[in-house]
């Protein structure tokens, strides 16, 4: 008895046909889900540095308008320079308070940039403005009326290293 071939060889094609069919479709659905998730993933990162740039800018923002009320002549031109110990300490506080303000995201940018340049030189400003306002306030609210020659190179001095670093800074950002 002879055995007639025909329909084994179609269902082994058709066999064959579906395996190969099926897993083509799942590796191109595989591949398009791989696109996807590839497009989506650089959508987020693209949208995470742009928060990052924003929050950068504006603690860039909240430096700079901190530089310009510290910036020595300014202090000096105010009608309140050496004024009553209740304005000094009034003053005092006020630029204390945002000194403080600005610390907490000036530190942050000091440890999360991914930038080594820039996380040296957010913590070199922060520093060089912890050092710098105390000078300042001293030498524009001087309470016991001394010569302020030499105090006042120096805490120019203070406050153009504070400025340098800041404009190194925004040029790395």
């Amino acid at each position: 008895m002879a055995t007639d071939w025909g329909p084994v060889l179609q269902t082994a094609i058709g066999a064959a046909a579906g395996i190969g069919g099926g897993t083509l479709g799942s590796w191109m659905q595989a591949r398009g889900q791989r696109r996807i998730e590839q497009e989506r993933s650089r959508e987020r990162s693209a949208a995470e540095q742009q928060q990052r740039r924003e929050r950068i800018a504006q603690v860039l923002a909240d430096v700079a308008a901190f530089l310009i009320d510290l910036d020595l002549h300014r202090q000096v031109a105010r009608p309140a320079h050496k004024t009553s110990p209740a304005q000094f300490v009034d003053t005092h506080d006020k630029l204390k308070a945002r000194h403080q303000a600005i610390r907490g995201p000036l530190l942050t940018l000091a440890v999360s940039h991914p930038s080594p340049a820039v996380r040296r030189l957010a913590r070199n400003l922060e520093d060089s403005l912890s050092g710098c306002l105390p000078s300042i306030l001293y030498a524009t609210h001087n309470p016991f009326d001394e010569s302020t020659d030499e105090l006042d190179a120096r805490t120019l001095e203070a406050y153009r290293k504070c400025d340098q670093l800041f404009t190194e800074l925004v040029d790395k950002v």
